[in-house]
């Protein structure tokens, strides 16, 4: 009896990484990089309330330690959205999540087009300017679960300004993980810095050429 050989599983082992934060540390399976060869380490942060919880706690503690009398956190939809009912719930720092189309309470929105090394396309983020009203008084820091190349946190920087926001009230960025190369500063287009803080960092699995070899990228 002929076999097919129309389909061929690929049977190359998934690699497993190590996921810490604060006080939590899990095994992850990683996932294929969908643009380049090799693995990085995905999570869908909002399905592990025990990663919420420890993230929420974690950015709670930085933003106290900044020292700023008005504290407001500005997030992007959608990996931080558990996180962001939490750090107001139980830690009463007050927030506002940016989307990805502009709302039905939006009005006036401004948009910014954006590029995330996890997305192949341009994306957007829209504000109402009866939001970004609200925002002119208040210290911010922007949130966000991974950064990678700072694609994201660069967008709602942008967007804030292009909205009115005076940039000496963004004050910082804090994520629960760096990615692939360990990032603290990220340029923007004005020529200041905006520095970024974390708690951990994700390696990049890469995969070598015509090998099953995987090294891990610093």
């Amino acid at each position: 009896m002929l076999k097919s050989t129309l389909f061929q599983p690929d049977t190359t082992p998934i690699p497993t990484g190590t996921l810490n934060l604060g006080n939590i540390s899990k095994k992850i399976p990683m996932s294929k990089i969908p643009t380049a060869p090799g693995y990085f380490m995905y999570i869908k942060l909002n399905e592990h309330s025990d990663l919420v919880n420890e993230g929420a706690r974690l950015i709670a503690e930085r933003i106290k330690s900044f020292n700023i009398e008005n504290p407001y956190f500005v997030t992007a939809e959608t990996s931080t959205i558990a996180m962001a009912h939490v750090l107001r719930d139980s830690y009463k720092i007050d927030g506002l999540i940016l989307y990805k189309s502009a709302q039905i309470n939006d009005v006036n929105p401004v948009s910014i087009t954006y590029k995330a090394v996890t997305s192949p396309k341009e994306q957007q983020f829209f504000l109402g300017m009866n939001k970004a009203t609200s925002l002119l008084d208040k210290e911010i820091v922007i949130i966000d679960s991974i950064c990678t190349t700072g694609g994201t946190l660069k967008g709602i920087y942008n967007l804030l300004i292009k909205a009115g926001v005076n940039p000496r009230k963004i004050k910082d960025a804090t994520v629960l993980f760096t990615e692939g190369t360990p990032i603290n500063q990220i340029e923007l287009d004005n020529e200041a810095r905006l520095n970024v803080h974390s708690f951990s960092h994700l390696p990049i699995i890469q995969e070598e050429k015509n090998t099953h070899i995987k090294t891990p990228q610093n």
